[in-house]
């Protein structure tokens, strides 16, 4: 029986036309063009299916082989016969795969390790959980191991291959990826002993893991000399060339030009290529030619995945995600909760604790060591939940994750694509649930359309509702210093496509606008209560009393009664204020007022009739 290229299984339409949920399988490889310069991933049994060993079609179904994880089949059958060893490896790598288990290489696999064994720099652009770390660690391990035949290598502070990665979490995976086989290597991370890092980089080692900051670090500090790296790794390129990681960049590409006598190999890797990956190789490696290896799956959601969008309807995110986790059971399978900022994160870990769940929190403001071990107990299945930033969605291996709730909607599609890649890997069945407020349908609609047909999504340009939440968070950035003139805000508000008055503009634009014209006079009041001594700076106006807390049994004061057995026992009585103590003698006693139905009938006036 033939299996369509899209399954869609269910679809549950909500009003204003919002899809709630669809599962789609992405379609059998397709080429994307007759492109010169580009590797692309093509059908590898051509238009008429696969043949036998005498060139004509197979006609018998039982040289398929079909392997099922967790009921679903998965995307591509692969042929046992098609192993590692096709590739002229190492002995020691093949070795390394026998002790890891792996045995048949992935699509993107067969693609590159023939290309990066021939020491050509290469951009791998390919879907998240497809195998991209052991797509070049094995050609790198298989260069180093054939090229120290005589064993002069490592060299003292020489490292002979870099792999940059954004996070530690990252850096920790990719050397446990590394040390299944025979070389020397050392992570340097903000996690790790910097002084064990030194001693092991003065020791001599082949391969060095690190984070940017780190390895600007040891170069600074004369740990690292550069002169015999032989090849460069950038992992989750779209993080390491954006502007926060660019400068850490570009200065290891600049050392490198300086101080390598032989040009080394450039390899970037990414599941996503986004405007700032363009930006980053046109500016700084316009002399090196890089082969672009782009398989079809790239930029698509993972198979098998089963895609849920769940609008708000005007209640609160957090009754929203309760209703979600009430669907899918969470004890015994995992469950990672996406926000977009680590104060609302840390708002959800504390709000799942107090309903007794077994939950984790990582995000940048985590201590180091709580980190990891948040990390490991989530990765060792000792807790069922985790709550996350965009830390974890890049990269980051969890084994058997079965559901992805976005609790924030992502700012991009970039970010859409990493999150949901966190589930339904290597051929396994997942959930993805997005909680989606009015105001990002636009993007709803844009991966319904893209997922349908079986395109890539687009991640280079965001929608306009995006762009205007950015545009305001920017003008709000400003607002916050001081000394700002008016006609600076009002040319900022029309260089920022801002309307310029606060009830001009759309629905969502007004209410973005009051809110933060409000939160502006506060933030202006509170410094003009620090600049007069009212308050001291840093402190906040405290709140208002609660007439309920008043009122409460909290006001009860407990007295000693004999009872008639002749025991003391302790009876609590309610405290009551003298108010007529505490008004002089002299002043004015108030009238009472009357409510509406103590009135006398004299008062109320003779409505009119209205026909």
């Amino acid at each position: 029986m033939l299996r369509p290229s899209c399954a869609h299984l269910r679809l549950r339409v909500a009003p204003r036309g919002l899809c709630l949920g669809w599962r789609l399988r992405c379609p059998p490889g397709r080429a994307f063009g007759s492109e010169g310069d580009e590797v692309r991933e093509l059908d590898p049994h051509g238009p008429k299916g696969p043949k036998a060993f005498n060139g004509e079609p197979s006609t018998s179904s039982s040289n398929a082989i079909t392997s099922f994880t967790g009921g679903l089949p998965m995307s591509r059958d692969f042929d046992l016969r098609q192993s590692f060893r096709k590739f002229p490896l190492h002995r020691d790598v093949q070795l390394g795969l026998m002790k890891m288990g792996v045995s048949v290489p992935t699509r993107v696999q067969d693609l590159t390790i023939p290309m990066l064994m021939e020491g050509v720099s290469t951009f791998i652009l390919a879907q998240t959980g497809t195998g991209k770390t052991l797509a070049y660690v094995l050609p790198i391990v298989h260069k180093l191991l054939s090229t120290n035949t005589e064993g002069f290598f490592p060299k003292s502070r020489k490292p002979r291959a870099i792999i940059v990665q954004p996070t530690r979490e990252l850096a920790l995976q990719t050397i446990r990826v590394v040390r299944n086989f025979p070389v020397r290597s050392v992570v340097c991370a903000p996690s790790c002993s910097f002084v064990k890092e030194t001693q092991a980089l003065f020791a001599g080692v082949d391969v060095v893991v690190t984070t940017p900051f780190r390895l600007i670090l040891h170069l600074g500090k004369a740990d690292m000399v550069l002169n015999e790296v032989r090849h460069v790794v950038f992992d989750e390129a779209d993080t390491l060339c954006d502007t926060f990681y660019e400068k850490d960049s570009s200065k290891l590409l600049q050392g490198l030009e300086e101080d390598c006598p032989t040009k080394p190999q450039v390899i970037i890797v990414g599941a996503t290529r986004t405007g700032a990956v363009s930006a980053f190789l046109r500016k700084h490696m316009n002399n090196t030619q890089v082969m672009p290896v782009v398989t079809t799956d790239a930029h698509v959601p993972p198979p098998h995945l089963e895609q849920v969008f769940v609008p708000t309807r005007g209640k609160r995110l957090l009754s929203v995600l309760w209703d979600v986790l009430g669907e899918v059971p969470t004890v015994g399978k995992k469950t990672l909760i996406f926000t977009n900022r680590a104060p609302t994160c840390k708002v959800v870990h504390k709000s799942l604790l107090e309903h007794g769940m077994n939950a984790v929190c990582l995000h940048g403001n985590v201590h180091p060591d709580k980190r990891k071990q948040a990390w490991e107990a989530f990765g060792k299945a000792k807790a069922d939940v985790m709550v996350c930033t965009n830390l974890a969605s890049r990269g980051l291996d969890f084994s058997h994750v079965h559901h992805v709730v976005m609790y924030d909607f992502p700012l991009n599609m970039a970010d859409y694509l990493h999150r949901v890649g966190r589930t339904a890997r290597g051929g396994r069945a997942g959930r993805v649930t997005t909680i989606t407020p009015r105001r990002y349908w636009p993007f709803v609609s844009k991966i319904q359309e893209a997922t349908k047909q079986g395109k890539p999504i687009e991640v280079r340009n965001m929608s306009k509702k995006v762009k205007k939440i950015l545009a305001i968070e920017n003008y709000q950035k400003v607002l916050q210093a001081r000394d700002i003139r008016k006609s600076v805000k009002q040319r900022l508000k029309k260089r920022l496509g801002l309307p310029p008055a606060r009830n001009i503009g759309s629905k969502e634009t007004k209410a973005a606008m009051k809110r933060l014209d409000r939160r502006m006079k506060a933030i202006k009041h509170m410094r003009f209560l620090w600049k007069r001594g009212i308050l001291k700076r840093g402190q906040k106006i405290p709140r208002m009393p609660d007439k309920q807390v008043e009122a409460s049994e909290t006001q009860t004061v407990s007295t000693l009664v004999r009872a008639r057995d002749g025991l003391l026992q302790v009876v609590p009585s309610r405290r009551r204020v003298n108010r007529r103590a505490d008004r002089p003698e002299n002043a004015p006693v108030q009238p009472a007022r009357l409510s509406s139905h103590e009135a006398p009938a004299a008062s109320h006036r003779r409505r009119r009739t209205v026909m």
